[in-house]
């Protein structure tokens, strides 16, 4: 004689509270669980320029300079105030034999700004390369 298992056709209310708390569960651990940041720093739109090749200095600094309502720039991975640049840009020279700085300014930024910077680089014998946001030959 056979037996046959007693499983209901319809399921009970309780399977399915299982099953939604399990759904609930694996949504919000996929929420919470990712890898995702939100968006730190500031944002610099680069001004745009026929694509070129330039070789770069082994040596190089990378400086952000923002719009004039920001009071810092960023040297590196420091940011300090635009007033003590020159004096930082000096000691990052001397410190790691800096030979190029490439500065990347903000398109909002005043052109007397990025003369200014521009000027103080030459006068501490270092190379200045601008950087931009290439633009295709095809455009």
């Amino acid at each position: 004689m056979r037996h046959k298992l007693n499983l209901p056709e319809h399921p009970n209310i309780i399977f399915l509270i299982i099953v939604f708390d399990l759904f609930v569960l694996v949504s919000i651990y996929g929420l919470y669980g990712t890898n995702w940041i939100g968006q730190s720093g500031y944002q610099l739109k680069l001004p745009s320029s026929p694509k070129a090749y330039l070789p770069i200095s082994p040596n190089h600094l990378l400086v952000k300079v923002f719009s004039e309502d920001q009071a810092n720039c960023i040297i590196g991975r420091k940011a300090v105030p635009f007033t003590s640049l020159s004096s930082e840009l000096e000691q990052q020279k001397n410190d790691f034999k800096i030979e190029e700085v490439l500065l990347m300014i903000d398109e909002n930024a005043p052109i007397s700004r990025e003369r200014e910077l521009v000027s103080m680089i030459q006068a501490l014998g270092l190379k200045c390369t601008i950087v931009t946001e290439p633009i295709e030959n095809g455009r």
